[in-house]
């Protein structure tokens, strides 16, 4: 394995399905010990989930040397304590068609603010496809079905959808103008195509001073691809969709072999 890291400074990972085994709440002791050695050596990590900031684990904040974390599939840009830098808005009339839309396909809705993640449209489904595995943070969703949330908090930031296989063509003929994605719980992401991860990555490189040329991505899912082919190297994970294997430089062994660990070891980061 031979690329040109000289120049490389961030390493910048996806979370879930790329350092995170569905259904755990910490990353390996393979993986922990990696970033360990990469910041030792004056390289930063940088995580840019789809999940909502009240969503990452607390053992990110103790196992991965974080300053920032990139959030709801690039619409924002958060602090380690959870201080909002940049915020991308769903408009209303967007939010009252997926509203419109899910209500009446029998779909659960999940919008994802700047304070929490709350239910719009079938709250049960969604709780129980959204929980699986994690039932123990069902108290971190908010049953927002009045639809008043955006009313005190501001329009939604990022969508998830608990929906069938079946579901996504109807939805994506629905939305065109937004991006489907495929997640490692039962349902789908929903995003503007405009608004990805390339953008909170591009928040925090021009914060840190860096550029593209100075990170290599990580991912698993269709929501990376625009961010793995942006990075100077990305890589995708052996156990991601095969779209984004084509978009990747590298394929990494799967999550289950700490594929991120061993591609940093075999580029020598650490």
């Amino acid at each position: 394995m031979t690329y040109d890291i000289t120049n490389l400074r961030v390493i910048a990972v996806d979370a879930d399905g790329t350092i995170l085994p569905h259904g755990r709440e910490e990353i390996s002791e393979r993986t922990r010990e990696a970033f360990a050695k990469a910041s030792a050596k004056g390289y930063e990590i940088f995580v840019n989930t789809g999940r909502h900031y009240t969503f990452i684990p607390d053992s990110f904040f103790t196992d991965i040397p974080i300053e920032y974390i990139g959030t709801i599939n690039g619409a924002a840009l958060v602090k380690r304590d959870g201080t909002v830098l940049t915020a991308r808005e769903i408009s209303e009339n967007d939010m009252n068609r997926i509203t419109a839309y899910c209500e009446e396909k029998g779909l659960g809705l999940g919008f994802k603010f700047r304070d929490s993640l709350v239910t719009y449209a079938h709250h049960q489904r969604f709780m129980d496809g959204y929980l699986v595995g994690e039932e123990q943070k069902g108290y971190l969703i908010k049953n927002g079905c009045d639809h008043t949330h955006h009313k005190t908090y501001g329009y939604p930031l990022g969508t998830f959808i608990i929906a069938d296989e079946e579901d996504f063509r109807p939805l994506q003929e629905a939305f065109p103008e937004f991006t489907l994605a495929h997640s490692s719980k039962p349902g789908f992401d929903l995003f503007k195509t405009e608004v990805n991860k390339v953008l909170t990555a591009e928040d925090y490189l021009k914060i840190k001073g860096y550029t593209w040329e100075n990170m290599i991505a990580f991912g698993d899912a269709g929501n990376d691809i625009p961010f793995l082919q942006k990075a100077a190297i990305g890589v995708a994970m052996g156990n991601g969709q095969d779209g984004i294997k084509e978009a990747a430089d590298i394929i990494a062994p799967s999550i289950s072999e700490d594929g991120v660990a061993y591609t940093l070891e075999k580029l020598g980061i650490v």
